[in-house]
Order: C-alpha cells, then sequence, then structure tokens
C-alpha cells in the first residue's frame, strides 16, 4: 500500500528534531498507544524527578533499570510487528534502531548521574536523553498503529475483490460457495472496524466510523436477502431461458 494512503491517519516521516518540535500528545490517535506510553512517560518522568531532588543512588539506578528493560521490550515488539507487516517494515524497523539508540544515550546519562548526582551537566543530559527516547518510542508506537491502519484497508480491499463475483455465478452451487468465503471476510473487517472505532481518540473520526459499520451491517443483510431470492429462482431464469 503506497505511503500516502495512511496519510490522513497519521504523519510518521520527519528526522528526530522535527519531532521534538511537534506536539507528540497530538500526534498519537489511539487509546491504546497514549496507554502503552503512559507507563514509560512515569517510569521517565520519576527518574527525572529523583535526580532533580538529588536522591540517593541507588534509586536513580534502580529507576534507570526499569526503564532500560521496558526499551528493550519496544524493541522486541517493534521487531515482531515489522515481521509481521511488510507494509511497514522498513519504517518499524529503523523506529527500532532510533529506539536502542536513544535507549543507549538515555542509559549512559542515567548512570552518569548516578555515579555524579551533584552534577548540573549529568543532569541536564539526562533529561534532553529522556525526551528524545520518548520521542523516538512515541515514534515506534505511532508506526506499530499506522500497521492497524493497513490491516482495516487490507480487509476493506479484499471485500471489495470479492463482490463482483457474485453478481457473476452460474449456479446455486457456486452462489453458494461464494457466499462462503464473502461472509468471514465481511466479519473480519467489522471485527477490525469494530476495534479501530473504540480505540480512536477523536470522537468525530469514531462517529464516522461507527456509521460505515452500520452501513456494512444493513447492507450486509441486504445481500443476504438477494442472494437468497436469486437462490430460490436461479433454477427457474434457467428453465426460461434455455
Amino acid at each position: 500500500m503506497a505511503r500516502s494512503k495512511v496519510a490522513d491517519f497519521v504523519d510518521y516521516s520527519g528526522d528526530e528534531d522535527e519531532w521534538q518540535e511537534k506536539n507528540i500528545r497530538g500526534l498519537v490517535r489511539t487509546k491504546s498507544v497514549e496507554d502503552t506510553l503512559a507507563p514509560l512517560i512515569v517510569q521517565v518522568t520519576t527518574l527525572v524527578q529523583h535526580g532533580a531532588r538529588r536522591e540517593r543512588t541507588h534509586k536513580v539506578t534502580r529507576l534507570a533499570q526499569a526503564v532500560d528493560k521496558a526499551v528493550e521490550q519496544f524493541i522486541e515488539e517493534g521487531k515482531k510487528i515489522a515481521q509481521e507487516n511488510i507494509t511497514i517494515q522498513n519504517e518499524m524497523l529503523k523506529a527500532c534502531h532510533n529506539v536502542a539508540s536513544a535507549g543507549g544515550v538515555m542509559h549512559d546519562a542515567a548512570f552518569s548521574f548516578a555515579s555524579d548526582p551533584q552534577s548540573t551537566e549529568c543532569r541536564a543530559a539526562m533529561v534532553q536523553a529522556s525526551r528524545s527516547l520518548l520521542v523516538t518510542i512515541t515514534r515506534l508506537l505511532i508506526i506499530a498503529d499506522v500497521a492497524d491502519v493497513h490491516r482495516l484497508l487490507s480487509a476493506t480491499s479484499r471485500v471489495q475483490s470479492r463482490l463482483p463475483g457474485l453478481s457473476e455465478v452460474g449456479s446455486v452451487g457456486e452462489l453458494v460457495e461464494k457466499l462462503k468465503v464473502v461472509g468471514p471476510d465481511i466479519a473480519n473487517l467489522l471485527h477490525l472496524a469494530e476495534h479501530r472505532q473504540r480505540d480512536l481518540k477523536n470522537r468525530r473520526c469514531s462517529e464516522e466510523l461507527a456509521s460505515a459499520r452500520a452501513t456494512i451491517v444493513k447492507t450486509s443483510k441486504m445481500l443476504l436477502t438477494s442472494t437468497k431470492v436469486t437462490t430460490n429462482y436461479l433454477p427457474l431464469v434457467a428453465e426460461v431461458v434455455y
């Protein structure tokens, strides 16, 4: 799928400096991304705040280790998503690399501050590193979110490609077989759309998706009714024709 087709959902382009100037919260379109990011924000914020109060070294060290573990988990999950979604694979792998780099800088900055908690320069470096880490992880999560959008659009295209075949059937048996294929595809599309609808933070977008789901349900019932009629009368039509 062309990158431009998901541009309306999120813009994950640009380098880190550009992202630093953007409102990260404004880039997050879904509740799942926000909820996933929240614990890390708490960990990083706590680490910086402990440093600001010149807490004992072992507390800073323990918090830094917790952040290290979280970073490793994000990278691991990002690589899994990259393997499963070829359309965003390059962007995701690049994001994983950036997270690893930012995580390394954060690690060094945190432990440098732990070894010299009175250093203003060390604390400033840790604060800057924490911001960069949050930016890179937000980018990773948003790319993962784009993968969900791709799955929804792919499901939509799959259903659209199946529908014309229903008007080309030549027998009741062929019609039944095609319905067996189309039915699960429509059910999958409705499932993905519902998940996306509930996940979206923007109320207008959520309502639009809910309306689209309702339309699919309504027209699917009409499709089922019309195909039943066709199934019942196809033999009679054949007799008239021949």
